[in-house]
Order: structure tokens, then sequence, then C-alpha cells
């Protein structure tokens, strides 16, 4: 069902984030929820670290401009990401065709783990 499949996707998006901080301390990671998810959840799971941000204010293109890399999964912002021709990668740990939005991800180079 949907809510297991973004659940379990929800989860392997936080171990993610603390593995690419694992492997890149130096690098600043903001993390941007969707609106409609608990923006303190994603603070209470992840590590609390100044090079870990969660953060959801003003416009979105500002944020993937001065990205050196957005990740997503399914989401729109990886197809604004493409048209301002910014890297972009699809995160798919998990896939299910009938959830996956096709073409933010077609657009984007994938990976299936985090390694």
């Amino acid at each position: 069902n949907v809510i297991e499949y973004k659940k379990k996707l929800f989860y392997e998006f936080a171990e993610m984030g603390v593995k690419i901080h694992q492997r890149f301390p130096e690098v600043t990671i903001v993390l941007r929820p969707h609106p409609s998810e608990n923006h303190a959840y994603w603070q209470q799971i992840l590590p609390q670290n100044k090079k870990i941000q969660v953060v959801h204010e003003g416009n979105v293109i500002p944020w993937l401009m001065a990205a050196v890399v957005m990740i997503h999964n399914s989401c729109t912002t990886g197809i604004e990401s493409y048209l301002l021709d910014q890297p972009v990668i699809a995160y798919r740990p998990i896939q299910a065709e009938e959830y996956d939005i096709y073409l933010p991800n077609a657009l984007s180079e994938q990976a299936l783990t985090a390694q």
C-alpha cells in the first residue's frame, strides 16, 4: 500500500542523508521536506549536526541553483533541477510503478543504493 511504501522511502532517505554526511562530513546537506511532511520529524530522525539542515523556506529555485547536486524521488523539483541544467539524482532504493512519478525520475541520474 502507498502508506507503507512512502514510509519505507522516508526512512531510506534519512539513512541516505546520514551516509552522505559520514562520507562527506565537510559538505552541508540541506534537506528540504515536502510541504505536506512533518518538518520537525526530519529534524528528530537526522543527526544533530550543523552540517545537516532541515529547511523549508522561500522559493526552491535559488536552492537548486546553489546545490552541488539535488537528490529526490519522484519529485517535480527534479524536473526544475533538470531544466536549470543542475546535477540531479533520483534516489530509488525501492520502486513501485504505481506510486513512482515517471518524468522526474526519467530526467535524473539513477541511484538505487546509497553506496
